[in-house]
Order: structure tokens, then sequence, then C-alpha cells
């Protein structure tokens, strides 16, 4: 191409300047200069929308997205060419993308399909855009744009195809066919795929069980591609190889590989810090190292929380609230100065979980302004909180903040319905999720009804669940319907309880044991794999909150089958594992096994 471009400049040059002898030599000089530039340098120089688009790329690239979140309105530079237009916006769309902003990568992905686009440049945005969809849920809708496709003509894109068919089948539960399509993606083409595939396909050895193998994806991921790995990718490889050791037994290598992931973010920038810390607290859980997790609690606090963007210093605030929170067992009465002799470990998380608190209560102000979505996010984590602290008394000094989270429940329905309206097609994920949030809020209604009416309304709110759980199973969002499933049950048996009662309380129960029996069927039909530990342990839950004592051992097993520790999830997941544990050993003593 360089030399196409040289040669004919040089031409032009020739024919615009020979006029006489004089002007001959001065083309002929100025064609030669020309010539040596195009051959010497890249064709940017020839064409400076290249180098834009280059410069463009190595910023998107280089760039943290929550830092992106700050920059100015990406515009279009009027003039410059509909390819470099297309191009610009596809480096764009693609980073958002890959920092799971999927309504600004749709937007984008829009306007790039109001361009005339050639058959090829179709093709390239059919199975970015079948991505999107698979991410956002509209499993149906990935699925009739890839099997519409014949990439025989474009090899160029043939890996790209295998990696979103790859998405696909994930999607729908077909986990060793979203394995081998990513294993065919790899061949021929391995160091010229991205690290993110790389460590995907590891995931996916390392949920069917297979260790070893995923080992050697994820250290390839690791340490194949060095400094070029984006800082994301590089810290879920360090995360994802650490969780893989310790589930192992592998200790030094995990304690080796834990320190190689502290030296390189630990003293970063702010957000390496918060990916690095963030995990340091999961790690040290796992492990069970104390001091670990309290050191993390301590550097967010000193460290990152204040360096960060208003905004982000409220969400990861409440988050450390949480972390510190999934350290502190709370009981009735609870009383820190009781603690200080008898429990001194116990004693130390409380106080810095009533400190965190006493902060929360400090920019309760400030954390009330955030955009709906974010704070019904947060809401719902101090609410979850502090309703464990209800039953000591440790609640007196937050409890006007509980009573305004509760109000705030009761009153978010009219934008939870709004919320689901002004999402588009693609984002079936989000609208079940919105849904989700509308049947937790539900329950906050009951004061305000009498008992005659608030049965029948919360019964008209499961049946709107009921119709997006048959979408999604109409969708083929095999994954996203168990999710959805699990969660009816859950808010059923906390808003009603599972004791019989009236017609329409019976109903609902009934309803209960129905979608737990799906769900466990789903399960067992994709097969046993880690990915659904916190799956086990909520079925075994929900199974002894209904009394089905066969359901409820056989998902305790599956969990102990995967060998991954309990240690590693969140307090709730291992309040039900205990219960769930000695549920199961009184079924097998009743039972005379």
């Amino acid at each position: 191409m360089r030399i196409l471009v040289s040669v004919l400049i040089c031409l032009a040059t020739v024919v615009f300047f020979k006029k006489n002898l004089i002007f001959t030599v001065l083309g002929y000089s100025s064609a030669a200069v020309i010539a040596f530039i195009g051959l010497l340098f890249r064709e940017y120089v020839i064409f400076p929308e290249n180098y834009l688009l280059r410069r463009t790329k190595r910023k998107y690239e280089a760039l943290d997205f929550n830092e992106g979140q700050n920059l100015p309105d990406k515009k279009i530079f009027f003039g410059l060419s509909v390819p470099f237009k297309i191009e610009y916006l596809h480096i764009i769309a693609s980073y958002l993308l890959d920092n799971d902003d999927l309504h600004g990568a749709y937007r984008v992905y829009k306007r790039i399909e109001s361009f005339s686009l050639f058959d090829s440049e179709k093709a390239r945005l059919n199975i970015i855009k079948a991505q999107l969809f698979c991410l956002a849920g509209n499993i149906k809708g990935a699925e009739l744009i890839l099997s519409k496709m014949d990439i025989s003509h474009y090899p160029e894109i043939k890996t790209s195809f295998l990696v979103s068919s790859s998405l696909l089948a994930e999607s729908k539960g077909n986990l060793e066919e979203a394995s081998d399509l990513l294993s065919e993606a790899l061949k021929g083409s391995e160091d010229k795929v991205d690290t993110v595939v790389i460590n995907n396909l590891g995931r996916l050895k390392y949920m069917r069980g297979n260790d070893l193998e995923a080992m050697r994806y994820y250290e390839k991921a690791l340490f194949s591609a060095g400094d070029k790995v984006k800082k994301r990718s590089k810290s879920i490889a360090f995360q994802n190889l650490i969780d893989l050791y310790v589930r192992n037994g592998e200790l030094e290598k995990a304690s080796r590989t834990f320190e190689e992931f502290k030296t390189e973010f630990s003293n970063g920038g702010i957000y390496d810090k918060v990916r690095f810390f963030s995990y340091q607290m999961v790690y040290g859980r796992q492990i069970r190292n104390r001091s670990l997790i309290l050191d993390s609690i301590a550097a967010v606090l000193t460290d990152v929380i204040p360096s960060l963007p208003k905004k982000n210093q409220l969400i990861m605030l409440v988050s450390t609230l949480k972390a510190v929170y999934d350290l502190s067992p709370i009981t009735p009465m609870l009383t820190i100065n009781s603690l200080l002799i008898t429990m001194p470990d116990v004693h130390d998380n409380l106080t810095q979980l009533l400190t965190l608190l006493y902060a929360v209560r400090q920019k309760w102000g400030e954390i009330s302004m955030l955009p709906f979505e974010d704070l019904f996010v947060l809401n719902k984590e101090l609410f979850n909180i502090l309703t464990r602290l209800a039953g000591s008394n440790l609640i007196e000094p937050f409890r006007q903040i509980y009573g305004e989270l509760c109000s705030f429940f009761r009153d978010s329905i009219d934008s939870i319905d709004r919320k689901v309206l002004s999402l588009g097609e693609p984002f079936v994920y989000e609208r079940w999720q919105w849904e989700n949030n509308r049947l937790f809020a539900a329950r906050f209604s009951q004061e305000r009804m009498n008992q005659a009416e608030w049965p029948r309304y919360f019964a008209k709110v499961v049946d709107h669940m009921e119709d997006l759980i048959q979408e999604l199973d109409d969708n083929d969002a095999v994954l996203l319907s168990i999710e959805a499933k699990l969660n009816l049950v859950d808010e059923v048996l906390a808003t009603i309880g599972h004791e019989s009662g009236s017609s329409i309380h019976n109903k609902l129960i009934e309803k209960s044991r129905k979608y737990l029996a799906e769900a466990d069927n789903q399960i067992t039909d994709i097969g046993n794999h880690v990915s659904f530990c916190s799956s086990y342990i909520r079925i075994s839950f929900y199974a002894m909150a209904l009394g089905e004592c066969s359901l409820c051992s056989k998902h305790y097993n599956c969990f102990l089958e995967t060998r991954v520790s309990v240690n590693q999830f969140s307090h709730w997941v291992r309040q039900y594992f205990a219960e769930v544990e000695r549920y199961v050993l009184s079924c097998i003593d009743n039972s005379g096994d």
C-alpha cells in the first residue's frame, strides 16, 4: 500500500510540474522525496487519519474505564472520511463493551449501522452485536444473528465469530460446546487472540472441573502477554489463578502469585489499588488470614477512598462496609464491651463495622443524592446489614436511617416502572434485575394495606415475575432463568414464610416448590460445576425451609463435591450453609443412616 501510494504521488507531482526544464527537475526531485518518505515511514504520514486512529486506540487501551467516564463526549471530527468515523466508533464501542457499559456500546453500534456498510463491515458489526446481545441476555436475538451469518468469505473474522458463538453457548448452559468453540478460536492464532479470550477458556475449563487445563490457560493469560495486557484483564487473571491454587490446596503457589499481584497493583494507580485491595479481602477470607483482611480495609479507608471521585467514594464506602459485615457475627443483645475479653477478634470487627456505619451516617445526605440506579443497589446492601443489626442493641444510632430505607423502597415502585420502560429490547438481563428489585420492594407496601389486600397484591407481583421467567425460558436464557427462579423463591419465603395459611398463601408456596424443582432440573441437566456453588447452597436452604430433605441433601453434597471453601462467600451464604449442614445431619440421624 505504501509503495502504491508513493508511486501515484510521484506521477501526480511529475505531471503537475512538467512545464519546462526547471519545473521538471523540481517535479522529479519532489516526487523522489515524497516517495522516499512514503517508503521510509508508515502510511499515516500520507494519511493523517490513520495516525489519529492509532493514537485514539492506544489512548482507550491505556485508559481505565472509571477515568474514561470523566472525559468529555467523544465527538467525530468534522470533515473526516466515513471509514475513519466507522473505525473511530468501533474503538469507542469496543472500549465501552469491554468495560460492561452495554447501553453506551449499543448506542454507538446503532450509529455505526446508520452508515452504508460493505458486506464485510456488516458481518463484523453483526458478530459484535451478537456478543452484546448475549451479555444483555437477549439469547434468541444473538442466536438469530449468528445463525444467518456465512463467514466463509471473511476468514479474518472467523476468530471473532467463534468467540461470540462460545458466549452464546455458555449463556444457554452448554459449557462443553462453549469450551470447544473457544479452543477452536485459539488454534493457529493463539498469539493474536485477546488475553480475555484465553482467560475465559481457563474459566470454562475450571467450571467443568478441569483444574489442570484451567491453570495452564490462566498462567498463559497472565504471563504470556506481559505489560501489553490491559490492567483489568490482568487483575482478573491473577485472581482466577490464585483462587484455583487455593481450591487445590497449593497454598505456596497461591501465596507467591498473590505477592506478584501485590507488587504490580498495590503501588499502582488508584484503580489498580481498588482491584488489589478488594481482592485481598476475598483472599484473606479464603485462607482465613484476618490480618490480610484488616490491612485491606485500612488501606481502602486511608489510601483508596479519599483519592476516588465523589460518587465512587460513596460506593466504595458501602462496599467496604459490606466486607466488614461479612466478618462480623451479629446476635441479639450483642454488646461491644462484653466481647472485649471473650471474643477479641469479633470485638475488633464490630468496632470497625460501627465506625463505618457512623461514616455512612455522616455521608447519608450525599448518598441519598446518587442516581436512582446506584442508590437502589447501595440502599439494598445497607438494608440487609441494618436488618441484622435490628435484632441487637447496636441498631439505635442508625434507626432513623433504617426507617428512611424502608420508606425509600416503599416509594421506589414508580421509579422502577419507569426504569423498566426505558430499557431497550436487547436488555433482557437488566429488565429481569429491575423486575426482581420490584419484587423486593413490594414487601414494603404491606404496612399500607389491610390484611386481605396484601396477599392479593403480592400474588399479582409474583404473577408478573412468572411472566418474565417464562420469557427467559422461551429465550433459552438458561443461566438467567435459574437465577430468576431462585430469586422468586427467595422473595416468597422471605415475605410470607413457608407455613401454610390462606389459599393465596398456599398457592405461593406451591409455586415456590415448582420453581425450585425446575431450577434443580436445569442445573442437573447442565451438570455439577463450580459456577453453581452459591446456587447449590441456596437451593439447599430453600428446600430446607420447605421441608424437602432429599433435595436439600442432594445440593448440599453437590456443593461439597466442588471442593470450594465456603469461607470465600459472603456472610449470608456462609450462614445458609451452616443451617443447611445442621439440617442435613439431622435428616441423616432421623433416617437412621
